[in-house]
């Protein structure tokens, strides 16, 4: 076992229990009007926002990438929906920073308060013209992911089937110059959330290796662990004990959609919290349960280069979250990780960052955003 560096991203705003109000849906602005709740997929869109006093463009766009390098037929679609927004578009980016969810997941629910705390923060470091890019692999998001001949097939998706769509769409991002062109290189930070983890570690190597973008900061928000059968433990297993057994039926016959309820979301998302977030759930959508169990089964460490000292052998600031109320991820599967892992502790937080962020958790994300931004350089 390494030696982490375990912080807490405190001060905490009160030592005692109160009871959230239960959050309703509100207005949107116009780059969440772009996922179509009823539907459940982005719709291509372009405008504006504005966070604090500072003014944004966004964009989401549909990408045809037809992959060179992996033949997979059960990927629901070839489409892949990839949001983007910075203060201009059109001009250098000083940092950009893609970010992959996770299992179920769309890069739609981090587009509420998380996104604002992050354009604050990199504002406050002294970033002009910063980039968020939501990466959307195996075609979640896309209009035709949950038609209904398409939707049997997405449990047929593996787990390095989705690792290797997230390299390969980091090729093509870094192809198209979504990264900058040669001579306009900006600094790069890549950050994964729970199974997106993984698809953050595959991003970040195919840029390193064959995209020629040099990523220095890398954030696991409460991550699964790349370890062999590191999530068979019980914490983990008991969370999910209900998607189990629907699980294996899936993964056995190669067909279906593994759905959360609204109550099972709430419940392994945010664990015996008292909240519901609406605009969060309406944000997700079925995923694979071939995927679910291979994560759960797997068999061997394929990332471990990236956690030798903490990342710093290869010039990597490698920062993980850890919930501290995240009763999906148990805490030695963190605390075990090897090298000089930077762990950070959110107190308040859960298994995921809701859509709209409470009060008493507003001084966990922001603290601990700021340490992993740092100072422009």
């Amino acid at each position: 076992m390494g030696h982490n560096r375990i912080i807490d991203s405190g001060p905490l705003v009160s030592d005692v229990v109160t009871k959230p109000d239960i959050p309703v849906m509100i207005e949107q602005n116009d780059l969440q009007t772009a996922w179509n709740e009823k539907g459940r997929h982005y719709e291509e869109k372009s405008g504006g926002i504005e966070v604090g006093v500072n003014k944004y463009q966004f964009q989401v766009s549909f990408l045809d990438l037809r992959f060179r390098d992996i033949e997979n037929n059960s990927f629901p679609t070839q489409r892949r929906v990839i949001t983007e927004v910075a203060s201009d578009l059109n001009r250098r980016h000083d940092i950009v920073i893609p970010v992959l969810p996770g299992w179920g997941e769309t890069s739609a629910q981090f587009e509420g308060d998380f996104l604002e705390i992050l354009l604050e923060v990199l504002k406050e470091a002294g970033y002009e013209n910063p980039k968020i890019i939501g990466v959307n692999a195996s075609g979640r998001g896309t209009p035709e992911y949950l038609m209904e001949r398409n939707r049997e097939m997405i449990s047929g998706v593996g787990l390095m089937d989705e690792v290797n769509d997230a390299a390969n769409i980091a090729n093509a991002l870094a192809g198209r110059g979504y990264f900058g062109n040669r001579g306009q290189r900006p600094s790069v930070a890549v950050i994964g959330h729970s199974m997106g983890a993984f698809n953050a570690l595959a991003f970040m190597d195919a840029l390193n290796k064959d995209g020629g973008h040099k990523v220095e900061k890398l954030l696991q928000m409460m991550p699964v662990v790349d370890g062999p059968f590191a999530m068979m433990r019980a914490k983990f297993l008991w969370a999910v004990r209900k998607q189990l057994i629907e699980a294996s039926k899936q993964a056995i016959t190669g067909s279906g959609a593994l759905e959360l309820s609204e109550d099972d979301y709430h419940r392994i998302m945010f664990g015996d919290e008292d909240f519901r977030d609406p605009e969060q759930f309406a944000r997700s959508l079925p995923d694979s349960a071939k995927r679910f169990l291979q994560l759960t089964l797997n068999p061997k460490r394929r990332f471990e280069h990236v956690f030798k000292k903490g990342g710093t052998a290869d010039g990597l600031d490698l920062t993980v979250w850890k919930g501290g109320k995240d009763s999906l991820i148990p805490d030695d599967a963190i605390d075990g990780l090897r090298g000089g892992v930077k762990v950070e502790v959110l107190p308040m937080i859960s298994h995921s960052i809701p859509f709209r962020i409470r009060d008493e958790q507003m001084i966990d994300v922001r603290v601990a955003l700021k340490r992993f931004v740092g100072e422009k350089s």
